[in-house]
């Protein structure tokens, strides 16, 4: 269980952001090497969970296949994920998969009871660039995410091309139990929390709908 501030940064480069960052009293360093994230979406006939992550429901699901890397036709160490949001408290439930072609994943979750009960099908894909930052107390993680694409899921698993560009997606996430610490982190910090949805905002791009973030 963690507690999830976002923040959507408009008109300041990756760059920008990384040096504020690194002068940030908290000490951030960078956790782990920058990598591309890719996210295969899934929701159900009636969009329950578009609708819920759209409106800002405080309590909402999403579920998404991950993998890393610049391989798309391939999924490697891909990882199912089913997460759960209460407000800022979010939860994830992960279960790794082997590795596989896009034309063997949704035949092996079609046998899944969940995808069965709730007829989950793919309704958006997506990949980012992200950075992983660390502050240096350890309680507070940091990911900027930038270079978003969104697209379609086709039989012809193509890559995501539809970008949302100028947009850098910051997110900070602890334990509950440091809140009392996120003044130190807030106050050195000039940009305001936001609510914001990857998956709401890129089905909104591919259905060609005004996107307000």
């Amino acid at each position: 269980m963690r507690l999830e501030r976002k923040y959507v940064i408009r008109d300041w480069s990756l760059d920008q952001v990384k040096a504020l960052v690194l002068n940030h009293p908290e000490g951030f360093f960078q956790a782990h090497p920058p990598r591309l994230v890719n996210n295969i979406y899934f929701d159900t006939p009636d969009r329950s969970s578009f609708f819920g992550n759209a409106s800002g429901a405080n309590l909402r699901n999403k579920y998404r296949l991950r993998w890393y890397g610049e391989t798309w036709n391939w999924l490697e160490n891909p990882v199912w994920e089913l997460k759960t949001k209460d407000a800022l408290i979010g939860k994830k439930h992960q279960e790794k998969l082997p590795d596989m072609f896009h034309q063997e994943l949704l035949p092996l979750l079609a046998q899944w009871p969940l995808f069965q009960r709730l007829h989950l099908s793919p309704v958006l894909c997506n990949r980012y660039y992200r950075q992983y930052w660390l502050s240096f107390d350890q309680r507070f993680r940091l990911t900027l995410d930038a270079e978003l694409f969104f697209g379609s899921y086709t039989q012809m698993f193509e890559a995501p091309a539809l970008s949302l560009p100028s947009v850098v997606i910051a997110e900070l996430k602890y334990k509950p139990d440091n809140e009392q610490f996120i003044d130190r982190v807030a106050q050195h910090w000039p940009f305001r929390l936001s609510r914001f949805s990857k998956f709401a905002t890129g089905l909104a791009i591919i259905n060609e709908k005004e996107v307000a973030i």
